[in-house]
């Protein structure tokens, strides 16, 4: 029975740190995108960040959007 907590934990620990790494990235991108990216006044930005969840077995990986946002 310990066994299976201790897996537990382990698997809330990585969730934890894949979103935590999202966190960090994601504030980086903000910090670095300027208006000078951007070419007229009718342009927009779309960010679009998530996780990719690997899957075991013959299932496809799964993408999970975390932010999406869009500036003008």
């Amino acid at each position: 029975m310990d066994e299976i907590l201790a897996l537990e934990d382990a698997n809330a620990q990585q969730a934890r740190l894949a979103n935590v790494m999202h966190d960090i990235a994601a504030a980086y991108l903000e910090k670095i995108i300027t208006t000078a990216h951007w070419m007229g006044p009718n342009s927009k930005l779309v960010i679009l960040s998530g996780l990719m969840i690997n899957v075991d077995g013959d299932q496809p990986d799964v993408f999970e959007p975390l932010k999406f946002t869009m500036q003008s």
